[in-house]
């Protein structure tokens, strides 16, 4: 029988973490050059100026941070919508505006939705292939 050696719990985490940085790196690779054969990157909501395609899996929504999105340039990022109201004479008026913020995860977080931005943008490519 092979005896299996053992690894102190330092150097078990700190292989743990190379190896997802590296699988972190060809994940971000990989959405780059999907996102590059995107011909026309869509507003988040259709009249906004903010290009981006929501990614958050549902399993991971939290009511602490805005919906998560991937932009044009291949970064996840938090989106947080801020909205006005007033009444100017008997007029009502309603002000509305979008703000990406990096996102900041943990490393084991942030795989997954690195991942299901791979996903969201894999589904809008197929669909823009459709279309065209």
């Amino acid at each position: 029988m092979e005896q299996i050696s053992r690894i102190d719990p330092f150097t078990l985490r700190v292989k743990s973490d190379s190896i997802l940085e590296r699988d972190v790196g060809e994940l971000r690779t990989l959405l780059s050059s999907a996102i590059a054969q995107i011909s026309s990157f869509p507003p988040i909501f259709p009249d906004s100026p903010l290009e981006a395609i929501e990614v958050e899996p549902r399993e991971m929504e939290s009511p602490e941070r805005g919906p998560i999105v991937v932009c044009p340039d291949a970064e996840l990022y938090e989106m947080v919508v801020r909205a006005t109201f007033e009444t100017i004479g008997a007029q009502d008026y309603a002000d509305r505006r979008e703000e990406i913020k990096p996102l900041e995860l943990p490393l084991h977080e942030y795989v997954a939705y690195l991942y299901a931005a791979i996903v969201a943008v894999s589904q809008f490519l197929a669909q823009e292939t459709e279309q065209n």
